[in-house]
């Protein structure tokens, strides 16, 4: 928002980038701005010189070595005998949402590090990349393709403009393959109820889809159905 350029001066082995600004004027500051505007002139700082480099590092935060445990290997088993794979979808999404509260520990690596799904489903509660990886866990056992996806709710699509980083996101969800359909599905929701077509979800626009392969960020599109 600026054409201002800093100056920058080396010091052993750091560069120290400055601005400085004298006698600026005054900026008032509109309520409800829209998702990603800043009207005050800023800069970012990132570690990660390409998407692909933030999604090597999210592959850590949803990857589970831990084998199931004896509950969830019971509860695995009995939804597989549900006829459909959407059933069994829904049957987990309405699980994780409804039977697992929302709440998270956000301390130390608890802050960004999925706990093991096992332990989650055996508490009943974590926060929206714990839920979501218990909800990926779950439908990928069932024979259903799942990854985790790292979003904005607060930027919204707006993160296209921005550098590769970890910390522009603030919220994780699901994409899930079901019958050749791709569906974009919160396991942070409440109050869900209906087939797959009838299930909504925010106007997300760009979002990190968690797997090997991922080089950019995915067009998430607008829900065709308004939430109910």
């Amino acid at each position: 928002g600026t054409d201002a350029k800093p100056t920058a001066v080396r010091k052993d082995d750091l560069t120290v980038y400055t601005w400085d600004y004298k006698k600026v004027p005054g900026l008032p500051r509109e309520d409800s701005l829209p998702a990603g505007y800043e009207p005050l002139p800023w800069v970012q700082w990132s570690e990660y010189a390409t998407w692909s480099q933030v999604n090597q590092w999210a592959l850590t935060i949803f990857t589970n070595a831990l084998p199931p445990s004896p509950d969830l290997t019971r509860q695995i088993k009995a939804w597989k005998s549900l006829p459909s794979a959407e059933e069994r979808t829904l049957a987990v999404l309405r699980f994780v949402q409804d039977e697992v509260g929302y709440h998270g520990v956000e301390t130390g690596a608890e802050s960004y590090q999925a706990a093991d799904p096992s332990l989650v489903f055996a508490r009943r509660f974590g926060d929206c990349k714990d839920k979501t990886l218990l909800c990926v866990i779950l439908l990928r056992a069932l024979g259903i393709e799942a990854n985790p996806v790292l979003v904005s709710a607060d930027l919204g699509q707006t993160i296209q403009d921005w550098q590769p980083a970890a910390t522009i996101f603030d919220h994780a969800i699901v994409q899930a393959v079901v019958d050749g359909q791709t569906y974009w599905l919160d396991p942070a929701a409440g109050f869900q109820r209906g087939p797959l077509a009838a299930r909504s979800w925010p106007n997300y626009g760009r979002g990190l889809v968690v797997r090997p392969k991922t080089t950019a960020l995915a067009v998430i599109p607008a829900c065709p159905v308004q939430p109910r």
